[in-house]
């Protein structure tokens, strides 16, 4: 979707300090200018009172009533009291800095406080830049001659790319923010794909080695093409990431429900590249792929559960 917002302030708007010293260090500026028009910065209010500075991501624009009515994807951190509070601040108002540094007033519509993830609404004259999806492919094939069903269309209308982007330990990624003052740059920061738990709730969190800063909670977690693969959240020594492939999903279901849901199947489902499990496993699901079943957890696994 081309709007007014690509062009060389967008450009300008990049960091000075990238080096351009390895075909890596191209590859991520060129991503981070692909991807920098779609990322805001955001900050919440209590009253009068300045709470949170986070970034975000425009993955909605629409024509309504003379205006351009933009969605933007941030982090729920936005909206608590304090940053691990799991209750909303009173009186919220939020503001949301444009690419090209114009404030507007946002209002929110959704938030899931599990995954940590809030929809915020925008209105603006311009049409906005909107980010591109790619979802995420971290499993291994068990058998590669069987067929998968045809995905259903999304109701939601927002940019998925191509094939499922398959992903590694090692792989690296870029993690993408805005900083919440003057003169409003985009933020960059890489790391690398870890198979490593997160220890958090969710456990369909991603896992980053390497670090951003505060103001970059929210952002897309982007790869070389400048595609968003997951939302960035912050830890001291890692980041985690909610996929793609979660993100979507929780946009369908709202775009249908009007809310976000969490579907109890009577079930837990993991991801075997960080779960340590102790058990007898047995075949593979008919008709399926890239699943087991689990006959049997011994108490000594850290999937056991009384």
């Amino acid at each position: 979707m081309k709007s007014s917002t690509e062009g060389s302030s967008s450009q300008s708007s990049l960091p000075q300090k990238v080096s351009l010293k390895s075909e890596r260090d191209v590859q991520m500026r060129r991503a981070a200018f692909h991807a920098s028009a779609s990322v805001v910065s955001i900050t919440s209010y209590s009253g009068e009172e300045q709470k949170h500075h986070v970034s975000g991501t425009v993955i909605q624009s629409k024509f309504v009533d003379n205006v351009f009515k933009g969605t933007v994807l941030t982090s729920a951190t936005l909206i608590r009291d304090d940053p691990g509070a799991n209750t909303i601040m009173k009186d919220l108002k939020i503001r949301v800095r444009l690419w090209n540094r114009s404030l507007v007033h946002g209002s929110l519509l959704t938030f899931d406080l599990h995954y940590n993830v809030a929809i915020i609404e925008i209105q603006v004259h311009d049409e906005l830049r909107v980010t591109n999806f790619r979802l995420l492919d971290d499993s291994y094939d068990l058998d590669d001659n069987m067929n998968l069903p045809e995905k259903k269309k999304r109701s939601f209308e927002f940019d998925v790319y191509g094939k499922p982007q398959k992903i590694s330990a090692g792989d690296t990624v870029f993690i993408l923010g805005r900083f919440h003052k003057q003169p409003f740059h985009t933020l960059i920061s890489s790391g690398e794909f870890s198979l490593h738990p997160c220890y958090y709730d969710c456990k369909e969190l991603f896992k980053i080695n390497g670090k951003i800063k505060k103001c970059g909670i929210g952002g897309p977690v982007v790869n070389l093409r400048g595609e968003v693969l997951g939302l960035a959240h912050c830890n001291e020594y890692f980041i985690p990431f909610l996929p793609s492939n979660v993100i979507c999903r929780l946009l369908d279901y709202y775009e249908s429900k009007g809310q976000f849901r969490h579907p109890w199947i009577g079930m837990e489902v993991l991801n075997l590249h960080h779960s340590n499990l102790d058990g007898e496993w047995v075949e593979v699901f008919r008709g399926r792929r890239k699943s087991i079943v689990i006959e049997k957890v011994y108490a000594c696994s850290f999937c056991f559960v009384k």
